[in-house]
């Protein structure tokens, strides 16, 4: 995929199933809960990947058949980017 100089190094995603929120306005909510804890929690990964010359394109799916608290999903989310950053590669292979 090309991409173009200035291309910012981290995009993000989010999804959340018709099947766990049948109203748009469930599935809208669980969508800006995942937007803002990723926000939040996202410049530890960030920083990873400027010092490691790296470029990421994460997607997340909201999963659980209810609404959570927002300090709940923070939680997820910065465990999640947590992991994220310790499976990363150390080097960065060049195409």
């Amino acid at each position: 995929m090309y991409l173009p100089q200035g291309t910012t190094l981290l995009q993000m995603g989010v999804v959340a199933s018709k099947r766990h929120f049948k109203k748009a306005v469930h599935r809208n909510r669980a969508k800006r809960l995942m937007r803002e804890a990723f926000r939040l929690q996202q410049q530890p990964l960030h920083n990873w990947l400027q010092q490691h010359g790296g470029q990421l394109f994460l997607f997340l799916s909201y999963n659980h058949h209810e609404i959570i608290t927002q300090q709940a999903v923070i939680v997820s989310v910065e465990k999640i980017l947590r992991k994220l950053i310790q499976k990363l590669p150390t080097h960065v292979v060049a195409s």
